[in-house]
């Protein structure tokens, strides 16, 4: 066997990749390190903060000073237009003296061609366009029989509304197009009058470039900010730009009144919710930034805009502050704060330990507070009490829960008890009439009753009443209008007496408690069966005829425990054998189903037209299902009540 002539090598090995994951879980477990980080955070966060506060103060300047700059520059410039069309406006006078002067063309002052020399020497001048004379007929039309462009001689009623206006006014100034080579410029009409007509001889009109005028007025300059002129209209729409890339629907505008300071309209704006939305810095972003000031003696506006990103430099000194306060920030919280650090690492451990031993002793209001130092202890103290926490919300959970069971129960029971106790347990024999009740009371408590009785001259009473609001008080509201009506009635036979003594006494009791009750009470008289009624702010009765017309019983009033000293009305209707006269509550219209709809009355009022056979008890019961079944099923949320009287032959049942 051969054999190498080379001496044995151990194997090299293995080496295992470096992993900067690996040393980072090692050195985050290492205290020194924990240390070390923290403390870098304590020293960048601040200077983090500072610069992002930095940032934002420097946006905000930038923002006020581009808006103060222009209101600035806007204010001047509409003092410059004023100035300019006022300049106009003179030339103008002049010439509508001349004219008037010369008369009704027919004058020997000024001839026809000398006028029209002038106009043309006016059209010449700088940024002056058109010049034009239109005389107004006897017709009422304008007629141009002067001006500097030929082709307009002759025309009938150019710039109509605007002219009618010059002569209501003494002039006008406005926005248009030129009449002949459609230009947009800016008009200045003058009315013309004369010894002869002083009603109004005619207009003058001289239109300016509105391109050139803008330009003429943005000429001259002194400001730090690249801005450009528009010309508005009333409506808001842009008439003309210095320049086409000037976009309204993406700029901020703010109308300014010139004659303010720039501060005080930047404080105005700044009040507006358009103007914090240009100075939020979350508020969204817009090209342009625009100032639009009503020119003085003008329907329209001159409008200042600049891009957003137009701003100031920011100055020296400022930059110097915040590099003085960065380092104090620096020396004062990340070094304090790192000297700190260490001597305060050991106390949250310590904190958390104390907690227990607290507790351990029984005393379960004992936390532990967190520590800015605590890192993971933190998270084991707030574990430690959420368990505590929990353990003492339980107890007090059921505690709590078991005395609110109990107190429901009892009242509960106790306001079932007193609404059944309301309710007649027996029905008056009265002859002709048939009586019927029904009653689904809800889960809760609440405050219906029905009732009648026979008064000492054999008349029948029947109420129907539903107190405001749920539970024992509105039983117990209940239950006192029941005994009130009992007991006047008892003591006289005028139904607006009984229920306004009923009232009177009741408000003593309501007083200023917001409680009051809604009732529909009848008489009826055992002689002449007509029926006497009066509604306090309750549901009107239905009374059924014979002949299955349905009439609506109520009368004008407020309900029971509202003002004292109540006039009560009463109303009277003759009932005839037959007729079934039906009472209820708003427990049955207002019923809802699954999807929150309501019975409503227009479905009560099918089941009451539905048979005209039914005697009272029957239709209580029709009633009574046809609600049940709406409701598919689910518990009432208010006292379902029915009082059914339906008026019989003597003798028969």
């Amino acid at each position: 066997m051969a054999h190498s002539g080379f001496p044995h090598k151990l194997e090299p090995k293995e080496k295992k990749p470096f992993s900067f994951k690996k040393l980072l879980s090692k050195l985050a477990g290492k205290l020194g390190f924990r240390v070390f980080f923290i403390s870098l955070i304590f020293l960048v966060v601040p200077l983090i903060l500072f610069g992002w506060m930095s940032y934002l103060e420097d946006y905000y300047f930038r923002k006020k000073v581009l808006f103060l700059g222009l209101s600035s520059i806007g204010s001047g410039k509409t003092r410059f237009a004023e100035e300019m069309i006022q300049d106009k406006l003179n030339m103008a006078e002049l010439l509508t003296s001349a004219i008037g002067t010369q008369g009704a063309l027919g004058g020997v002052d000024l001839s026809k061609d000398v006028l029209n020399q002038m106009l043309k020497e006016i059209a010449l001048q700088k940024n002056t366009d058109s010049a034009f004379f239109q005389e107004r007929a006897r017709s009422g039309e304008f007629i141009c029989t002067l001006s500097a462009e030929p082709a307009l001689i002759g025309r009938k009623d150019i710039f109509r509304k605007e002219q009618l206006e010059a002569l209501q006014l003494g002039q006008s100034v406005f926005l248009g197009a030129d009449p002949v080579e459609e230009l947009k410029e800016i008009f200045i009409t003058k009315a013309v009058y004369s010894a002869h007509n002083p009603s109004g001889l005619g207009t003058l009109t001289i239109g300016l470039d509105a391109k050139a005028w803008l330009n003429w007025i943005a000429l001259v300059t002194t400001a730090p900010i690249h801005f450009q002129l528009s010309l508005q209209k009333a409506d808001g729409s842009v008439f003309i730009n210095q320049e086409d890339r000037f976009d309204a629907h993406n700029a901020w505008l703010f109308t300014i009144d010139p004659t303010y300071d720039s501060e005080t309209l930047y404080n105005q704006v700044l009040a507006t919710s358009e103007g914090q939305a240009y100075m939020s810095f979350l508020g969204g972003h817009k090209r342009w930034l625009g100032i639009r000031m009503q020119v003085p003696g003008t329907s329209f506006y001159l409008l200042i805009h600049a891009p957003s990103d137009s701003v100031s430099v920011i100055p020296s000194s400022a930059l110097v502050t915040r590099l003085f306060n960065a380092g104090l920030i620096f020396l004062v919280i990340g070094g304090g704060l790192s000297l700190l650090l260490t001597i305060r690492i050991s106390r949250p451990l310590n904190a958390l330990f104390h907690v227990m031993g607290q507790v351990e002793k029984g005393n379960l209001l004992a936390r532990y507070h967190q520590d800015r130092m605590g890192f993971e202890i933190n998270t084991l103290g707030h574990t430690f009490n959420r368990m505590l926490d929990a353990v003492i919300h339980h107890i007090e959970e059921a505690r709590t829960e078991r005395v609110a069971r109990e107190i429901l129960s009892k009242e509960l029971k106790i306001g079932h008890d007193i609404q059944r106790s309301i309710l007649p347990r027996q029905k008056p024999d009265f002859a002709g009439v048939s009586i019927a009740t029904g009653f689904q009371g809800a889960q809760e408590v609440a405050g219906d009753f029905y009732d009648m009785f026979i008064t000492e001259k054999n008349d029948l009473v029947c109420s129907i009443a539903d107190a405001a609001g749920k539970g024992i008080s509105a039983c117990l509201y209940s239950f006192l209008v029941r005994s009130m009506l009992r007991s006047f009635a008892s003591v006289s036979d005028q139904l607006t007496s009984i229920v306004e003594q009923t009232n009177t006494l009741f408000c003593k009791d309501t007083a200023d408690s917001g409680n009051f009750v809604t009732a529909w009470v009848g008489l009826v008289s055992a002689e002449t069966k007509r029926l006497h009624y009066v509604s306090c702010g309750h549901l009107p009765a239905l009374l059924k005829r014979a002949n299955g017309t349905i009439e609506e019983l109520t009368t004008p009033g407020m309900a029971l425990g509202v003002i004292p000293n109540m006039e009560v009305n009463a109303a009277s209707v003759q009932l005839l054998p037959g007729d079934m006269l039906i009472l209820y509550t708003d427990g049955i219209t207002d019923a809802q189903n699954s999807y929150f709809e309501l019975f409503g009355k227009e479905r009560f009022l099918e089941v009451v037209k539905a048979d005209k056979h039914r005697n009272a008890e029957q239709l209580v019961d029709a009633i009574l299902e046809r609600v049940d079944s709406f409701s598919q099923g689910l518990p009432p949320f208010d006292d379902r009540t029915l009082l059914v009287l339906q008026m019989i032959e003597v003798g028969l049942s």
